[in-house]
């Protein structure tokens, strides 16, 4: 169990570095943002390089580690659902909203993410897949417009929306043509 918790922890290191790097030395996000808001973002990316590992090792990982790795992922995926509704109306996502209202892009954006959080939950292979395009579609509608100016990118660094978002079309990409692989179930 000890190792199993090395690469979970091992993503969110790598997430939250470089999401303080990104953020935090080189943006403009206060460092008093650092608990909520760029935890929340750290949180998301290692969910997903977890997402991918899941993938990639499903094979060939015990059953006891992928259990574990499953759970990890569905404590993170809730993690970053209860941070992002408390940080929605408190001016963090400005693209999601206008005047106090959910954009288009906004509704879009959150209503991917809803429906994607409600699938992580069935364990049927097709579900996964449509899983993942929710996902996608979360982030496409999170961070687009920002994904073309990579003169405005802090440091020169892409947005967490944009690398999950590449990982994701990587995800998407290897499930349609290994639908036996994509499980990320607990079991339960």
């Amino acid at each position: 169990m000890t190792r199993g918790i090395i690469l979970p922890l091992s993503y969110f290191l790598v997430a939250i570095t470089y999401a303080t790097v990104r953020y935090n030395i080189f943006g403009d996000v206060p460092w008093d943002s650092f608990p909520l808001f760029i935890l929340n973002k750290a949180i998301s990316l290692s969910a997903i390089m977890l997402l991918l590992h899941m993938l990639i090792r499903n094979m060939s990982c015990k059953e006891g580690n992928r259990r574990f790795c499953s759970v990890f992922l569905k404590v993170k995926i809730s993690l970053h659902v209860l941070i992002s509704v408390v940080l929605l109306g408190m001016d963090y996502y400005p693209k999601l909203m206008a005047d106090g209202v959910l954009t288009a892009f906004g509704s879009i954006s959150i209503l991917g993410g809803i429906a994607a959080f409600v699938l992580i939950r069935d364990r049927v292979k097709i579900h996964n897949l449509a899983m993942i395009g929710l996902l996608m579609a979360h982030l496409f509608f999170l961070g687009f417009p920002g994904w073309l100016t990579p003169g405005q990118w802090h440091g020169s660094f892409p947005p967490i929306s944009l690398l999950s978002f590449s990982l994701l079309c990587v995800i998407f990409a290897m499930g349609i043509f290994h639908q036996d692989k994509l499980v990320f179930s607990s079991g339960d």
